[in-house]
């Protein structure tokens, strides 16, 4: 369906950007009944379908498991392919129109979409802005081989010689592992005190240990500056991201902007600007993962319908995918005041299914509240072939750790330390209580 200028096509909600938010709140609007204009200037699926967490994760398991270099690369546009397939698939359903073109918003209901020489209005009452970010490539960078931001080492078809790579966040820690296990020598070089600087001391240790003893060369508390580059075959830039919010017509739109660029919500994804929402990267927001745009397009898109809904961040997973994984769900230990909380840990040398599987690096720790009735406010683990779901649901539930100690777990599996964590926590507060002579 297209129109010219001056016959804009009429839609109840506007969608700007098909990646995991923008597809999601276009599949919610659908769900809802509401007949929804999806657009997007490249293919559905964005930079987690098509230049970051799929691809990326895809060379993780082909590591893990051996799989040829040359192989892993096949595999890893096979899988692009099969997932966009099944994505473009769900795009048809008849409330959803995908409009493929360069969106610009001319006012909260109008958007002007330029495909080619095409140009056509799309008018709704409601806009969901879902552009997303972009990888930062910092000025004046050394000359060394191949520079490349992590969008383009999703494409990396040979092996270097040698990689530095430059940011010791999750997706530097993933490429330098990536690389390091096909035999790369890697430097990562991080400013900061620590790799993985939002994650908790004893975490961080762990997996530092760890990549220090298969031979990656960490430094942190060191500037690219300090470290030899010659020989360098590859550059590999991980340095964060920033939304993706200039040139689509938002300036002139009175939003709020935040910290490099974001746009500034409320808890009901409301800009500020009636009628215009904002989910995922290009929010001035903490968490920047799939799972939280599709989250947060639930809350704008019900909303913008007439519903009532509120953004909850109390408990969002994440996953590094490193070797050995780190997992953390809810608070950190930076984030509370010693004397409010308890941990419960569980090395996996203690754990069976981790003895019969040969590798018992890591541990899983519970951060419990110390006052009654004890509910869980964060846990973290380090290791293979563990989920933090399982602590990521009894947080949303409210389950508190005597309830995660009781219950039965299967034996013998990696999912006991779980249990043994939560034990743990109760023998503390059992011991505290017996102290203070309650």
């Amino acid at each position: 369906m297209s129109a010219t200028i001056g016959q804009p096509v009429e839609y109840e909600l506007m969608v700007l950007g098909a990646g995991p938010g923008g597809y999601s709140a276009a599949l919610e609007a659908a769900r809802l009944g509401a007949r929804v204009a999806l657009i997007e200037r490249d293919e559905p699926g964005g930079t987690c379908l098509h230049r970051g967490c799929i691809p990326a994760k895809t060379m993780y398991e082909a590591s893990r498991h051996c799989e040829p270099f040359h192989e892993a690369t096949e595999r890893r546009y096979r899988v692009i392919r099969e997932l966009h397939g099944q994505l473009l698939k769900l795009l048809t359903h008849p409330k959803i129109t995908l409009i493929r073109g360069q969106g610009f918003i001319e006012t909260p209901s109008r958007v002007r979409v330029t495909t080619g020489d095409d140009v056509q209005i799309i008018a709704a009452p409601r806009l969901v802005v879902a552009t997303g970010s972009v990888p930062i490539m910092p000025d004046g960078l050394p000359a060394v081989g191949r520079k490349m931001d992590s969008d383009g080492a999703t494409f990396l078809e040979a092996l270097p010689a040698r990689a530095v790579v430059l940011g010791g966040g999750y997706t530097g820690c993933e490429y330098a592992g990536i690389l390091n296990t096909y035999g790369v020598p890697v430097v990562i070089v991080e400013l900061g005190e620590h790799l993985l600087m939002t994650e908790d001391a004893d975490v961080v240790a762990e997996l530092t240990a760890n990549f220090t003893a298969r031979g990656i060369d960490v430094r942190t508390g060191t500037s690219l500056e300090e470290v030899e580059l010659q020989p360098t075959d590859l550059l590999l830039v991980t340095v964060g991201r920033v939304p993706e919010s200039s040139g689509v017509g938002l300036e002139q739109l009175g939003v709020r902007f935040g910290r490099r660029n974001g746009l500034v919500v409320n808890e009901r994804m409301e800009t500020g600007v009636p009628g215009v929402y904002a989910i995922g990267d290009v929010l001035d927001a903490k968490w920047r993962f799939a799972h939280v745009a599709e989250a947060e397009a639930k809350v704008a898109v019900r909303n913008a319908l007439g519903q009532d809904a509120r953004a909850d961040y109390r408990v969002v997973p994440s996953t590094i995918f490193t070797d050995p994984l780190v997992m953390s769900v809810g608070a950190r230990e930076s984030d509370l005041s010693r004397e409010d909380y308890v941990v419960g840990k569980a090395p996996f040398r203690y754990n069976s299914m981790a003895n019969c599987s040969g590798d018992t690096r890591g541990f899983v720790k519970i951060l419990v509240e110390r006052g009654a009735p004890h509910r869980i406010l964060g846990a973290a683990a380090v290791g293979q072939d563990i989920e933090i779901h399982q602590m990521a649901m009894a947080m949303a539930s409210g389950a508190t750790v005597h309830d995660v100690s009781e219950m039965i777990h299967f034996h013998p599996s990696r999912g006991e330390a779980v249990k043994q964590a939560a034990e743990a926590a109760v023998r503390r507060l059992e011991a505290e209580a017996r102290r203070a002579g309650r």
